[in-house]
């Protein structure tokens, strides 16, 4: 878990960038299952860590506005569901995608 965290802290653009996104893992009822489906979504795509780390803060800030958050596992759903659209229409930048995503669905964050 501590390799995991350090690669985090090193892709991350910003210590405030990692602290976010490691603040929304350590939030999450199951941390270390959470953590570890992170790398393994990450190692399975065409992005980069410091691309799912961007597109994870895009979702962060894209709940600022909303009474609840949703859940880190359930981001991770999103972006991996863009990856997936990604591979099948080539939208290019996963922060791009995301964005689209965001305005087109939105994102409840509630798990299934």
């Amino acid at each position: 878990m501590n390799s995991s965290v350090d690669l985090i802290r090193k892709s991350a653009a910003s210590k405030d960038s990692s602290d976010r996104i490691l603040m929304w893992i350590e939030n999450s009822n199951n941390a270390t299952t959470d953590l570890q489906q992170f790398v393994n979504l990450v190692d399975d795509s065409e992005f980069i860590l410091g691309d799912w780390i961007n597109s994870l803060l895009i979702i962060d800030k894209f709940q600022e506005s909303r009474p609840s958050r949703g859940s880190f596992k359930s981001a991770l759903g999103f972006l991996s569901c863009c990856c997936q659209a990604n591979k099948r229409y080539g939208y290019g930048e996963l922060s791009s995608l995301t964005k689209e995503m965001l305005e087109i669905h939105g994102f409840e964050g509630r798990e299934e």
